[in-house]
């Protein structure tokens, strides 16, 4: 009897804890539409865990919706979640085939981060030259980021010749628009002089375009990934 009552009891419990956490838990609106704007937004809220308990798979789902539909960052945040293994299993391959459909659509930031996979050989050949390439591209189109990153590139003399004058240019050209990495390396470039100290400010971000042309803030934009141990060896991702 004793037993059956201590039983009942932490039942009791258990039941209440699940209600409290429930009841701390805030509910996602309730939403029905066919603008994949709103789509990319609730998948942008359930990625980020803007309130609540991040939710991959649920993201993943909504961000598809607004694939389906031509949102071309939504495409973008797919690459994003199956280079993380959020929502889904972590593959690279699946991360490039979603990058290049947001490019396609006109995405530079899909641009800049396929310029990525290249620059690590995630999931593609490495090649510095090749990364450089796709950045110039988006450089040109006046993106921040990937001005950011190719005067990274020049500075340093990877995948391109070494030219300091270049990089300064397009560190400027970056943090003119309030881009607070470019801000970093170009202070760096003026006070340290040229080298290796503004290539480890590049490599890692990947990133997303939902609050970079609003806020210029980066680091509410970037999703890190890390850096292989080896530029032949295992590739680890975040």
């Amino acid at each position: 009897m004793f037993g059956l009552c201590r039983s009942i009891v932490v039942s009791l419990l258990v039941g209440a804890v699940k209600i409290c956490m429930a009841a701390a838990q805030p509910d996602l609106p309730d939403i029905n539409t066919r603008e994949p704007g709103e789509m990319y937004a609730m998948g942008v809220m359930l990625d980020e865990g803007a309130g609540f308990k991040p939710d991959g798979r649920r993201a993943f789902e909504w961000y598809t919706r607004a694939a389906k539909l031509g949102h071309a960052e939504s495409m973008n945040r797919l690459g994003l979640l199956y280079l993380r293994g959020s929502g889904v299993p972590r593959n690279a391959f699946a991360a490039l085939a979603w990058f290049r459909l947001a490019a396609a659509k006109g995405s530079l930031t899909a641009v800049n981060n396929i310029a990525l996979l290249r620059f690590y050989g995630f999931g593609v050949h490495q090649s510095y030259s090749a990364a450089a390439k796709l950045l110039r591209m988006s450089a040109n189109a006046g993106d921040a980021d990937a001005q950011n990153k190719l005067g990274a590139m020049y500075d340093s003399g990877l995948g391109v010749a070494p030219d300091h004058r270049r990089a300064k240019a397009l560190f400027l050209k970056s943090a003119a628009q309030g881009y607070s990495p470019a801000i970093l390396n170009l202070g760096r470039l003026l006070t340290q002089g040229t080298g290796r100290e503004t290539a480890d400010v590049f490599p890692y971000p990947f990133s997303d375009a939902s609050k970079a042309a609003a806020t210029h803030d980066s680091t509410a934009c970037i999703t890190y990934a890390v850096v292989p141990t080896s530029r032949s060896g295992t590739t680890s991702y975040p």
